[in-house]
């Protein structure tokens, strides 16, 4: 009796959807597709190439990619939403250029993406509205109220070159 080779493979799948996606189209369905078209191909498309997944299957508003590692799809998992986090950022920025809490986010963010040139670019800008350290930031703008968080944000803020205190 010939005996069937069995191949096995692990992977890594990532499953992601677009939160709120039904209240999107209800309020917009040409403007919310547009928006997620570009969002595919500027920012979540390239990620996942960057990090060697495959998509699997796709949904309206979901994906299901394949990664040959955990940290593969980690890693793209987490970098996409700190683009998307970024993109917020900018745009809150934007519209109150000199408020401290979100300059700071934002060069925080910049440097965990490893956009080291962006994160020291707007440190003046953070300091202009006074004297700006991590102790000055825990003190007067942290709101998280989970440690990993405050953490994550005041590792950014030291990668950029934010004094300690």
């Amino acid at each position: 009796m010939a005996t069937e080779r069995v191949e096995r493979k692990l992977a890594a799948i990532l499953a992601a959807d677009v939160a709120g996606y039904s209240r999107l189209m209800g309020a917009d369905e040409e403007g919310t597709l547009a928006r997620l078209k570009a969002h595919r191909r500027e920012l979540i498309d390239p990620k996942i190439a960057e990090h060697r997944g495959c998509i699997v299957k796709t949904t309206g508003d979901g994906l299901l990619v394949e990664f040959g590692s955990v940290v593969d799809a980690l890693r793209c998992a987490t970098e996409r939403r700190l683009q998307e986090a970024l993109a917020c950022l900018q745009s809150a920025h934007e519209e109150r250029p000199t408020g401290p809490l979100i300059l700071a986010y934002l060069v925080s963010t910049y440097a965990h993406l490893g956009r080291s040139n962006e994160a020291r670019a707007a440190i003046p800008q953070l300091m202009a509205v006074g004297p700006f350290t991590i102790t000055t930031w825990r003190r007067r703008f942290d709101l998280f109220k989970n440690a990993a968080d405050r953490e994550f944000v005041c590792e950014g803020l030291r990668r950029a070159g934010v004094p300690e205190g």
